[in-house]
């Protein structure tokens, strides 16, 4: 893997409709190649993606909030050493591992990579690696809730360590600053509107009260509910987040737009502009001077993660659609473990280091 402190390389993906452009970064965007590529699995398991498809439309029809949390695992998975699968690893006596660290105990999802493992484990005894799972699994979670289809190269390994610590300390908390957000997503390599884009991604799912309800009962110590948050939602969220945390924790949907968990569209920035950001990060990017105009931008577009259907005048730079699919693909490239690297391997189960 290239040093840290090379400058990401300039990335063309046609058949995704994409350029990444190249910039100074910790992280790097492991560049196309023979064993990392679109349609890697052509010809060693052609059924691959097939599979993966089926089994999350399988499991979204018992169980809407699927789509949501594979995209959030996706995160939390390649956000930390890249996307390398050490987040499905489970921790052992001698090892505490990802999945256990405290920013990722509500990360869910993991028994979705593993059905769609075991079907390619019987289609293509050890060819898939888990890394590849997850990046598709997400990808085809975005399109079935209605956002773009992304194309994405595969051929990732799975990486034979997991750190709880390194998690830690790598993802951002829930209380990070917009400045402090921004200079962690630079870290990995992104710009500050590729943040934005990325947290747009919380036009879908659900966060737990837990998460947030500091904003509607003692915000900064203060005893008073976060000013930013819009007066009629903070009296419908004070009826379903209690001042005391119960068990179980309620969730809210974070886009109050459509109030859904399951509608992939750029209406969640226009929730932004009213005040009605369930999270404190999200809404904080309608309000500081780096972001708000990308959010207003993004606000504009219509409601469609697909297209700018409706609204001839969005510059093309700033769809929100197009723009996701070329942050996911961005992300889905940082520190990739390729080809015939020796610390990284194909397991056979997800959960277990071989």
């Amino acid at each position: 893997m290239a040093s840290a402190n090379m400058r990401c390389a300039n990335l063309i993906l046609t058949a995704a409709v994409l350029t990444l452009l190249g910039t100074s970064c910790v992280a790097d965007i492991v560049p196309l190649s023979s064993s990392f590529r679109v349609g890697f699995y052509n010809q060693t398991c052609p059924a691959a993606e097939s599979i993966v498809r089926s089994t999350i439309i399988s499991r979204f029809q018992s169980d809407v909030r699927v789509p949501a949390r594979l995209i959030r695992l996706l995160f939390h998975e390649c956000f930390v050493t890249g996307c390398d699968g050490s987040l499905l690893v489970n921790s052992t006596a001698s090892n505490q591992a990802e999945k256990d660290a405290a920013p990722n105990l509500n990360v869910a999802a993991y028994d979705v990579v593993d059905a769609a493992k075991t079907a390619l484990e019987n289609a293509c005894p050890g060819v898939v690696s888990c890394a590849d799972i997850e990046v598709l699994l997400a990808r085809e979670a975005v399109l079935l809730l209605g956002g773009p289809n992304i194309t994405v190269p595969t051929g990732r390994l799975d990486a034979r360590n997991s750190s709880a610590a390194q998690a830690a300390s790598t993802l951002p908390s829930l209380g990070t600053s917009v400045s402090g957000m921004i200079a962690a997503f630079a870290a990995k390599g992104f710009s500050t509107q590729d943040m934005v884009t990325l947290l747009g991604a919380h036009t879908v799912g659900a966060a737990f009260c837990n998460s947030f309800s500091y904003r509607l009962y003692n915000f900064k110590g203060t005893n008073q509910s976060d000013p930013s948050m819009d007066s009629i939602l903070l009296g419908k969220l004070r009826t379903v987040c209690p001042p005391i945390a119960v068990n179980p924790d309620p969730t809210v949907a974070l886009d109050q737009g459509n109030n859904s968990i399951n509608v992939f569209d750029s209406r969640f920035y226009q929730e932004l502009l009213k005040g009605n950001g369930i999270l404190e990060i999200d809404q904080a990017i309608a309000l500081h001077n780096q972001t708000a105009p990308i959010v207003s931008a993004y606000a504009g577009n219509s409601t469609s993660g697909n297209s700018t259907a409706g609204n001839s005048t969005i510059v093309p730079s700033m769809n929100f659609g197009v723009n996701f699919a070329q942050v996911f693909v961005k992300l889905s490239m940082l520190d990739v473990l390729t080809g015939s690297n020796s610390s990284a391997t194909i397991r056979k189960t997800c959960a277990i280091i071989s």
